[in-house]
């Protein structure tokens, strides 16, 4: 694995949990 798919796989990671934070916020 290089440095480009972590990065890739932490970016949709990170970029999951804020959606997922800021959909039981707004509900």
């Amino acid at each position: 694995m290089n440095i480009f798919e972590l990065a890739e796989q932490n970016f949709l990671i990170t970029f999951a949990v804020v959606l997922g934070i800021g959909l039981l916020q707004g509900a």
